[in-house]
């Protein structure tokens, strides 16, 4: 994907999030109690999360990579953290703001030489912003929600141990490290469930469908794009106020 489409991609999701949200929010049927009062408005929520991540890793960048070296996309699993605030609007829906971490690391050695090994790291904090909208209402017993969202994908790529230096005459191992980083635009779809457990507290369960490349620079400029790209479980906690 290029900067050029990604960029379009970021505008569309965002444009429809500002066509949807007023229209969601103030849609669906209004219940009042005796009296002629309206309910009190859904509340808004601090949430975190646990969880964990593996990239799709499909590029010439990481085929090279599989290629030459030991592992697969799932050795490179690892954990996800992340610290959401959701703006509620109504009973249907609210805008989600978001801040991830991932750090996915893997050992990996040359295929005819395993004995030979590095430790490649991918670290990835998305800043994102998105819409949610809850089909049974954020009041529900058991509420599922559906959404999606777009922002700034800033991430690290590093490689550190011992490699052999081809260039030299005896091939000798040596010790070395490798590093590029960078931001991109990206954008996530997302499916979860929340359950409340008590008038404050809630607990959910969500996967996340990141959409995200970039083109490697510094020391692997040449070498082609990074996918970012991933699927990612979380739960956690939400903190309703």
């Amino acid at each position: 994907m290029t900067a050029n489409t990604k960029a379009r991609s970021v505008v569309l999701i965002l444009a429809a999030t500002c066509l949807v949200v007023p229209s969601a929010l103030a849609g669906g049927p209004r219940h009042y109690r005796r009296g002629g009062h309206a309910p009190a408005p859904a509340s808004d929520a601090f949430r975190l999360g646990i969880g964990l991540y593996e990239p799709d890793a499909n590029s010439d960048f990481w085929d090279a990579t599989f290629f030459e070296f030991t592992g697969t996309a799932s050795s490179f699993e690892d954990t996800s953290v992340g610290a959401d605030f959701l703006l509620g609007r109504g009973q249907w829906g609210g805008v989600l703001f978001s801040l991830e971490h991932v750090d996915a690391r893997a050992d990996q050695g040359y295929r005819e030489d395993p004995g030979i090994v590095h430790e490649t790291k991918l670290q990835i904090t998305p800043l994102t912003v998105g819409f949610l909208f809850f089909p049974a209402g954020r009041r529900a017993t058991f509420a599922p929600y559906l959404g999606a969202g777009a922002g700034f994908y800033w991430w690290r790529y590093t490689e550190v141990g011992d490699f052999i230096d081809f260039a030299a005459p005896l091939e000798p191992i040596v010790f070395d490290a490798f590093e590029s980083d960078g931001v991109t635009l990206g954008y996530y779809l997302i499916a979860g469930l929340d359950v409340p457990i008590r008038r404050e507290w809630s607990l959910f369960v969500e996967g996340r469908w990141h959409e995200a490349d970039d083109e490697l620079d510094e020391q692997f400029e040449g070498l082609g794009t990074l996918d970012l790209s991933g699927r990612e479980i979380r739960a956690g906690f939400a903190w309703r106020f």
